[in-house]
């Protein structure tokens, strides 16, 4: 009986640790995703198009409460890679719409419109080309911050993202390409608390924004009917209560195309 009632002891201990363990990582953030993905080539025709799963990187900050205070700068890190997904269709000849999710932001719709160069179906070694691309997106999430002893902060969040791009690239080879951006978006984000065992932040209503500002460098090399696209990119935030900060990616996506 001994021996059973200290192994529940044990037990009951361990999974004490595991409650304040998972229990204090629970924490509010928002994600500025970096990762484009953005081809200068439209897909060439109406149906044509691709499907890729993506590393979705960006600058994440973590809301900072202490001192029951709402203007504390977020905690940013930049380690930071979810999986997310992406789709391009092709509208008409050199215009496309790009669905694209963003990891822990809001998913956008992209109108891209290539100006100069052939399209995906025509481009041989040696092409140029060059798009633009524009894009919004909105969603409502909940988050919540936890903690053991001082109760659970409950937050209702509205965010909403604005994408400005524009992409030149050109073919190394018939199947190869190599492209740069430059991007810039504004992400807002609002906040509504609630915090019933504190009173001082239960709630209370916040916003934050940011403009962002990015550029990427990628190459693709397409098989016969999928494609391997890596990325190196970098962007810089300007939070609310926060300093610029600059962080730079390294990110993959693999990806099936039809014609």
């Amino acid at each position: 009986m001994m021996a059973t009632g200290q192994s529940l002891k044990n037990v009951n201990v361990t999974l004490l640790l595991l409650t304040v363990i998972f229990t204090s990582c629970s924490k509010i953030q928002i994600t500025s995703p970096s990762s484009q993905y953005l081809s200068p080539e439209a897909q060439g025709k109406l149906g044509s198009g691709s499907i890729r799963l993506e590393q979705s990187a960006g600058a994440e900050g973590t809301l900072d409460f202490t001192g029951d205070r709402l203007d504390n700068p977020m905690v940013m890190r930049n380690n930071v890679t979810p999986l997310s997904a992406a789709a391009d269709i092709g509208i008409l000849e050199k215009l496309d719409i790009v669905f694209k999710s963003n990891g822990n932001a809001p998913s956008t719709t992209v109108l891209k419109y290539q100006i100069l160069g052939d399209d995906r179906l025509k481009a041989k070694k040696d092409n140029l080309s060059l798009s633009v691309a524009i894009g919004y997106g909105e969603e409502e999430s909940s988050e919540l911050e936890s903690d053991l002893f001082n109760g659970s902060i409950d937050a209702s969040i509205t965010q909403q993202l604005l994408e400005a791009s524009i992409i030149i690239g050109k073919r190394t080879s018939d199947d190869s390409l190599l492209y740069s951006s430059l991007q810039a978006f504004k992400q807002d984000a609002r906040f509504k608390l609630n915090a019933p065992t504190n009173l001082n932040l239960h709630q209370k209503t916040f916003r934050l924004n940011t403009w962002v500002y990015g550029l990427s460098f990628g190459a693709i090399r397409y098989f016969t009917s999928a494609y391997v696209n890596l990325e190196l990119s970098a962007q810089t935030t300007d939070w609310n209560h926060n300093d610029p900060t600059t962080f730079g990616f390294a990110t993959l996506a693999i990806g099936t195309k039809w014609d």
